[in-house]
């Protein structure tokens, strides 16, 4: 049968714009369209009425001019183009001309193949199209094929039955002078041809059937928000005995006591009668398993304004949920692995942050001495115990300053984020580790950015990524003769407003055999070491939104950089 000469009867496309209008309204774009190819043009066959829609019922446009929907009829595959002024292959994509400049659809295709035309969506704004939204339109796009094979069986049966009643007429006609000579025979045929008239019956019930039936996902409830009509579909999930018709979604449901706020709300939008997107919640299968459920719906209202009730989509979201908990639990034991690493590095570090802390408490109580005796005179030298508790004051705030590092970075705590200042954060890694670098015999040099430029991050993260570095730079320069060691710090700005932040050192530099492993999970070139330091590094800088790269000093040794995303403009 020729698809091009069948027509699609009224009660489908009303149904279709009853599909288009409710998918412009959960993806919230100003466009949805069911697309028909009439060669040499394919035609808007259906146009939601949503606002803001340039594109009108029956419009034509001509083949081979770029189209979305040509790709989308070749390929028979998903489209998305989430900004076609950014893509060199549809820059000149007549639809931009009308203000759409993304667009998401799927082919439609006749049960024997051939294709339709598409189902889609266009937004006249950058639009990347969520996950739900690629679900929603496969199931609408089942949907429309749905009721394009029961069209197309009608149309088959009429055409059977057609050709049955032209056998029959000219068998009539051709028999008329000897009729008295086949009545029985022509008995037998006026019972074939009603049969076929049952059977055409049967058929249009079907069509019928077909018509009346929305997508498998879609739900219906009354004025008082209790379901009045279920789609077929979710009995495949076994939730038929436990979504029936007559209940409200929170009878149901099993997490009210445990996210009562989330429902509260949720009643307060239904009772105000507004639509509403990606509502979830959980329940239990037929089974007792667990089910969770994302719903969006909008409110219906009649001619006079009479509040109806909410049609909308279910889809089970249980995998999703699922993996966002694992997702957790990974972040999770992240977050414990760096904290045990900056416990190491600590443990390393602690002969020197010992002699760190003692260098200016003994120096409290030297001058505390010196200040007493200076005031024990009989005509007190008030300058020079003034002098002596300067010191004491300098001497108490550098012993605090690192007190206050180790116990940031001892804590256990998730990360958070705030506005800080990159070069006080080498400062205070720098007094950690000076005694350190005095043990080995490596000068520090800093060369920070005067430009305040702050950073958005987390403090406590950011200074494990430095001390890692400095303690890497100081073991890497440990087997050094001949020649300084030193370790260079610098910091300055990068566009449009980050930080970039350099640590050099002047030790063996990269074995090129290893090089392309050095951030790998557990490799480490330290006989001593678990190879985690790096990778812990590299993950906390890209949580943060940068980069961090290793590459060879000019003449030697190793330089460790890393970028650092400006605070956002709000």
């Amino acid at each position: 049968m020729e698809t091009s000469a069948i027509d699609i009867p009224q009660v489908v496309s009303d149904k279709w714009q009853e599909i288009t209008n409710l998918l412009a309204e959960l993806v919230q774009v100003p466009a949805a369209l069911i697309m028909r190819i009439e060669p040499p043009e394919i035609s808007v066959f259906v146009a939601s009425k949503s606002q803001g829609n340039p594109y009108q019922p029956r419009e034509r446009a001509c083949l081979n001019t770029g189209l979305y929907c040509e790709t989308v009829m070749r390929t028979r595959q998903f489209l998305l183009v989430p900004d076609a002024r950014d893509d060199d292959e549809w820059r000149s994509n007549p639809d931009i001309k009308l203000g759409m400049i993304s667009y998401l659809g799927l082919p439609i295709s006749w049960p024997n193949g051939i294709i339709f035309g598409t189902i889609c969506v266009l937004d006249h704004k950058r639009n990347a199209y969520r996950e739900v939204h690629h679900r929603l339109l496969l199931q609408l796009r089942d949907a429309v094929e749905s009721d394009l094979r029961s069209v197309f069986l009608y149309e088959t049966r009429l055409a059977d039955e057609k050709r049955v009643k032209e056998r029959l007429e000219a068998q009539v006609t051709e028999r008329t002078a000897e009729l008295a000579k086949i009545n029985d025979a022509l008995s037998l045929e006026v019972a074939e041809h009603k049969r076929a008239v049952a059977a055409l019956r049967k058929s249009e019930q079907r069509f019928r059937d077909y018509a009346e039936t929305v997508s498998d996902w879609l739900w219906e409830t009354g004025p008082d928000h209790r379901l009045i009509r279920l789609s077929e579909q979710l009995a495949t999930i076994s939730v038929g005995p436990v979504l029936r018709i007559g209940a409200a979604r929170w009878d149901f449901a099993t997490d009210l006591e445990e996210e009562p706020e989330k429902w509260r709300r949720h009643v307060a939008t239904l009772e105000a009668h507004e639509p509403f997107h990606n509502f979830r919640y959980r329940t239990t299968r037929g089974d007792g398993s667990v089910l969770h459920i994302a719903i969006s719906g909008k409110p219906v209202f009649d001619p006079e304004g009479r509040f109806l009730g909410y049609r909308g989509i279910t889809t089970d979201v249980t995998p999703a949920v699922r993996a966002e908990h694992a997702e957790k639990a990974l972040q999770q034991a992240q977050a414990e692995l760096a904290r045990v690493a900056r416990l190491t590095t600590m443990g390393e570090l602690v002969a020197s942050i010992a002699h760190e802390i003692n260098q200016p408490l003994t120096g409290v109580l030297a001058n505390g001495h010196a200040g007493l005796q200076w005031l024990n005179r009989d005509k007190p030298a008030l300058d020079e115990a003034r002098n002596a508790l300067s010191c004491i004051v300098s001497d108490g705030t550098r012993a605090g300053e690192v007190i206050r590092g180790l116990r940031a970075l001892a804590k256990k705590s998730g990360p958070e984020l705030a506005k800080l200042d990159i070069n006080d954060a080498v400062r205070e890694v720098q007094a950690l580790t000076r005694s350190e670098l005095q043990r080995h015999s490596v000068t520090l040099h800093t060369d920070l950015s005067a430009d305040d430029r702050p950073v958005f991050g987390d403090r406590v993260q950011l200074l494990q990524v430095l001390l890692n570095l400095i303690m890497n730079g100081i073991e890497a320069m440990r087997a050094v003769t001949g020649r300084p060691k030193t370790l260079a710090i610098t910091s300055e700005p990068v566009e449009p407003s980050g930080v970039l932040v350099a640590v050099e050192d002047t030790g063996t530099g990269l074995d090129p055999a290893t090089a392309d492993r050095i951030f790998d999970p557990f490799f480490t070139t330290k006989s001593d070491g678990l190879g985690m330091g790096l990778s812990i590094c590299r993950s906390i800088i890209d949580a943060h939104g940068g980069r961090l790269w290793v590459s060879p000093g000019v003449l030697c040794g190793t330089v460790f950089r890393f970028t650092l995303p400006g605070v956002p403009s709000v």
